[in-house]
């Protein structure tokens, strides 16, 4: 834990300049406040998160130790690293920035015969590449043996750069990330 300035009153600690790590993740904050009574940590004014499977920043994450679960808020933009790359653990880096493209904007042309074979056309090389997501609202619960990640509001999108001018993008309402059988749900709007 290292901060530049704490205040505390009760079961409750304010920090300022706050970068707080447990060895399997390291938050780093311009403000937080942590509930002792919970082990509950909420920070707020660009925090940046790291993990070994993801790097995140938003607006706000409120992250419950005791449940093994983080909320965040506001302009989340989340990089999930190929799987290679997470025994290097926590890694503070840049995410890449993400520029959305309207699905309408995505030419309409004939899509290329798949090759049989071709594993960037198989979900099954989905973790071989990096893959920026951003959204309003992920609620991830990072325990081990039952990592789910919850991904809503503000039309999340997904998209992946496979090399030599291929992608893989995705637009849905709402998704929900299986970690520990690495299935990916898309869900339409209401009535859609």
């Amino acid at each position: 834990l290292a901060n530049k300035g704490v205040r505390g009153q009760g079961n409750t600690v304010t920090y300022r300049d706050l970068t707080i790590t447990d060895g399997e993740v390291t938050v780093i904050t311009p403000q937080g406040s942590l509930d002792r009574a919970t082990d509950t940590l909420v920070a707020t004014g660009g925090i940046q998160y790291y993990s070994a499977r993801a790097n995140l920043v938003a607006q706000k994450v409120t992250i419950r130790h005791r449940e093994k679960r983080a909320i965040f808020e506001g302009d989340v933009r989340m990089l999930v690293k190929p799987k290679i790359e997470e025994r290097k653990g926590p890694v503070i880096e840049p995410i890449p920035a993400f520029t959305p493209t309207p699905p309408e904007k995505v030419v309409a042309g004939k899509p290329s015969p798949v090759k049989e074979g071709d594993p960037l056309r198989s979900g099954k090389t989905i973790r071989d590449y990096p893959l920026v997501m951003v959204a309003a609202k992920m609620e991830t619960v990072y325990a081990k043996g039952r990592r789910i990640a919850t991904i809503s509001g503000g039309s999340p999108q997904a998209r992946q750069e496979l090399g030599n001018g291929q992608w893989r993008q995705m637009w849905t309402y709402a998704a929900r990330y299986d970690a520990e059988n690495e299935v990916l749900r898309l869900t339409s709007a209401p009535g859609r």
